[in-house]
């Protein structure tokens, strides 16, 4: 699997490079936003252990 970052259509993807498919996908393709599920200005990808503390606490996180 091959994950990128799509600048031109805000979103996160990632491609099967033996079916040239995109398997996942965050953002909406050509829309910004700044709400759960929209990227803004994506500029990268941090990869996290699924069970360190970015992904327990990834639900409240910027909430006071």
């Amino acid at each position: 699997m091959v994950i990128a970052n799509d600048d031109h259509n805000p979103r996160v993807i990632v491609v099967d490079p033996q079916t040239n498919r995109i398997v996942w996908q965050y953002g909406k393709t050509g829309q910004k936003g700044r709400e759960p599920g929209r990227l803004n200005n994506p500029d990268g990808v941090d990869l996290a252990p699924p069970y360190s503390l970015l992904m327990q606490h990834s639900a409240t996180m910027g909430t006071p």
